[in-house]
């Protein structure tokens, strides 16, 4: 039997930093997956 993989729960600040990152920087990337991996690790 496989574990699920605990997710963790953000705050909707958080989340709402994170959209907006992510639509002010996303034509700065080729795909919107490298978008992503480029603003998490902003994040932390």
């Amino acid at each position: 039997m496989t574990q699920k993989k605990h997710t963790p729960t953000y705050t909707s600040e958080f989340r709402a930093h994170g959209i907006r990152l992510f639509k002010e920087n996303r034509t700065n990337y080729p795909s919107n997956n490298d978008a992503y991996k480029a603003i998490a690790s902003k994040l932390g």
